[in-house]
């Protein structure tokens, strides 16, 4: 992992854990620390393998700190995961919308479920 691609994989976890009661991840010249963990960027991990396991740490943290499953929707939980090839959130096992983008997929989620229950 370069370490000028970590700052990014920071930026797309702080935004999809804005809000939420974590210790958002730090990033320096040679580690991401996130949820307690140190994560070395010499290490052979991809860009998205690590962005997943930043956010996997982080929701722990956020699950301890809520008491109950983060995030949902619909009522389940989401998990994230670079299996795919990209880090996403993903839903019953499969990708949902990728990390970074968050806050939008579960507003635009709230909405069609909305919109579901109004019939419009």
């Amino acid at each position: 992992m370069h370490a000028r691609v970590a700052p990014l994989a920071v930026k797309w976890i702080r935004a999809d854990f804005a809000g939420v009661p974590v210790d958002l991840p730090t990033c320096d010249e040679t580690t991401v620390t996130a949820h307690g963990v140190h994560i070395p960027l010499d290490v052979p991990t991809g860009f998205e393998e690590l962005t997943a396991v930043i956010a996997y740490h982080l929701q722990d943290e956020a699950m301890d700190e809520l008491g109950r499953t983060w995030p949902e929707v619909g009522g389940m939980p989401l998990f994230p995961s670079a299996g795919s090839g990209v880090a996403c959130w993903c839903l019953d096992g499969k990708p949902w919308c990728a990390v970074g983008q968050l806050p939008d997929a579960l507003a635009a989620a709230a909405e069609d479920a909305k919109r579901g229950e109004t019939g419009g």
